[in-house]
C-alpha cells in the first residue's frame, strides 16, 4: 500500500481573496487548483484565477475559494497546498476555520428542520475537518511502550561517594574521619569532611518518558474508544518512578531521552494537524447566503415550505410560519414606464399577516470598509427592493468580524428603516431572533 506523503507540521495560511506565489510550471505544464485548471484572469468569476506570469514565479489569486487549495501542475513541477481562511469572518485564521466549522456544523440540522432536499445544500463534504484518529495514538504509545520496556530493563548503577566539607558538626551522611582529622590540623576546626552515600542512577529518560505518557494519555481521554487507552497510558506512568529519584544525572542528551522527545514532538504533530481546518474547498458567498436564509427563517419561525434551486443555481422556495410567509429569492417584476418587463431578486421577503413586509439581503462583503459609491449602490440596491415590495424594513445581513452597536434610523419621512444587521456562525443560537426582536417586527416575539 503506498504511503501518503507527510504532511507539513505547519499549514500555510492565506486570506481569501489574496494571492499566492508558485514556481511556474515546465514547458508544456499546466497549472491545477484540487485538480481543476486554473485560468488566466479575465471573465473569472468563480474560481481561483492566474493573476501574473513572470520568467519563474506565478501569481494566484484564491478569489473567494476557502479551504484546503492544493496546486499542481501537470508536469509534476507544482505541489504546494493552503489553506484559505474566510477573512471576513474572523482576521485570525483559527477564528475564521471555527466559525467556518460552525456554519457547517449548524447547516444540516437547519435544513433537515426546513426541508431542503439534501443535494440543493452547497456541497460541503469536503470541508470536514481532519479530527484525531485513535489509531494515531495506539501507534505513539506502542512505540513508548517499545522504549519503556527497554528502559525499566536498562541496567542501573551506583553513582560514586564524593568528598565534601560541611560546616559544623551536623553531618546527615558519614563521616571521613582522617580526612576530618587532617582537616582540623589545617585549621578547619570544627568543620567535617563528609562522604556521600552511594544512590542508585536511574537510566536517563525518565523525564521524558513520564511527559510522553502524560501526553498519551491525554490525548485518548478526548477520543471515542480512548479510555482503554489512557487507562493504559495512565498505568505506565505510575509504573516510572517519580522525578524525584532520577538524582543528577537526567540531563535528557541520551538516545532514551531523544527517542521519547520524538514520539513528543510526533503525537504534538498529529494533534496540531487534528483541527477544524477543512480538506476540501467551497466558495463563502454561496455557503454563507443559504446558512443565513436557513437561519432568518428559523429566526422567523417560517420552517413550512417547500425548496428547490432555479437554472441560475439559486435557492428558492416558499416559507410559512406563524403569522408569517417567507420567499427566498423571489423574482419581483414590474414593467414601469418601459415597454419590456424588468425584474428585482432580493435574497429574501418576508411578509407578515398584518400586511407588512420586510426585505432582507445577504451580503458576504465588509460593509464597514466599503469605498464610499459601493456603499451607495448597496443603499440604492435595497431601497430599490423596498420600493418595489412596499417594505417598511431592508436589511442587509452581513458577517460583521465584531459586534457592532445596533443603528436604527428611520428613513427620511419616518415610514421606513434601512440598516445593517450582524449574522455571523459564532453568535449564540437565537442571537438572530433576538435582534429581530429589538426591531419590534410584527409577529415576531
Amino acid at each position: 500500500m503506498p504511503l501518503a506523503p507527510p504532511r507539513p507540521l505547519r499549514p500555510t495560511f492565506v486570506a481569501e481573496h489574496t494571492c499566492v506565489t508558485l514556481p511556474v510550471p515546465g514547458p508544456g505544464g499546466l497549472l491545477l487548483v484540487n485538480g481543476q485548471l486554473v485560468p488566466r484572469a479575465g471573465n473569472v468569476h468563480t474560481t481561483p484565477f492566474i493573476e501574473a506570469w513572470s520568467g519563474t514565479e506565478v501569481s494566484v489569486n484564491v478569489h473567494d475559494w476557502v479551504g484546503r487549495l492544493h496546486f499542481t501542475s501537470t508536469d509534476g513541477q507544482v505541489d504546494e497546498a493552503v489553506h484559505v481562511f474566510p477573512a471576513k469572518l474572523a482576521p485570525e485564521p483559527e477564528t475564521a476555520f471555527a466559525a467556518l466549522r460552525r456554519m457547517v456544523d449548524r447547516l444540516p440540522d437547519l435544513t433537515d428542520r426546513l426541508s431542503y432536499p439534501t443535494g440543493l445544500v452547497p456541497v460541503t463534504g469536503g470541508l470536514q475537518g481532519q479530527p484525531l484518529q485513535l489509531a494515531d495514538v495506539e501507534q505513539v504509545a506502542l512505540e513508548a511502550w517499545r522504549l519503556t520496556r527497554a528502559w525499566h530493563r536498562a541496567p542501573r548503577w551506583t553513582q560514586g561517594a564524593p568528598r565534601r566539607v560541611v560546616r559544623g558538626g551536623g553531618v546527615p551522611d558519614r563521616v571521613d574521619w582522617p580526612l576530618t582529622l587532617d582537616h582540623w590540623g589545617r585549621g578547619g576546626f570544627p568543620d567535617h569532611v563528609a562522604r556521600d552515600l552511594p544512590h542508585l542512577t536511574l537510566p536517563e529518560g525518565l523525564r521524558h518518558l513520564r511527559d510522553l505518557w502524560g501526553a498519551v494519555a491525554a490525548s485518548a481521554d478526548g477520543l471515542r474508544g480512548g479510555e482503554a487507552l489512557a487507562a493504559r497510558a495512565r498505568a505506565a506512568l505510575g509504573g516510572l518512578p517519580e522525578l524525584a529519584r532520577t538524582g543528577p544525572a537526567e540531563q535528557g542528551q541520551g538516545p532514551t531521552s531523544r527517542a521519547a522527545r520524538a514520539l513528543l514532538d510526533r503525537l504534538e504533530r498529529v494533534r496540531r494537524q487534528a483541527t477544524d481546518l477543512p480538506l476540501g474547498h467551497v466558495r463563502i458567498p454561496d455557503l454563507y447566503e443559504v446558512w443565513v436564509q436557513a437561519t432568518v427563517l428559523h429566526a422567523l419561525g417560517a420552517t413550512d415550505g417547500t425548496f428547490e434551486q432555479s437554472s441560475q443555481g439559486l435557492y428558492v422556495g416558499t416559507f410559512r410560519g406563524p403569522g408569517v410567509t417567507v420567499t427566498l429569492n423571489p423574482r419581483l417584476g414590474f414593467r414601469g414606464v418601459g415597454q419590456s418587463q424588468q425584474h428585482l431578486m432580493p435574497d429574501l421577503l418576508a411578509v407578515f399577516s398584518t400586511g407588512d413586509a420586510l426585505i432582507a439581503d445577504v451580503k458576504y462583503r465588509p460593509l464597514d470598509r466599503l469605498p464610499t459609491e459601493q456603499a451607495r449602490e448597496v443603499n440604492r440596491q435595497l431601497l430599490a427592493y423596498m420600493g418595489l415590495a412596499h417594505a417598511a424594513t431592508g436589511l442587509v445581513l452581513w458577517p460583521a468580524p465584531l459586534k457592532e452597536p445596533f443603528r436604527e434610523e428611520p428613513l427620511p419621512g419616518g415610514r421606513a428603516r434601512l440598516l445593517r444587521l450582524r449574522c455571523h456562525p459564532l453568535d449564540p443560537p437565537g442571537t438572530l431572533a433576538a435582534a429581530f426582536r429589538a426591531l419590534n417586527l410584527p409577529g415576531v416575539s
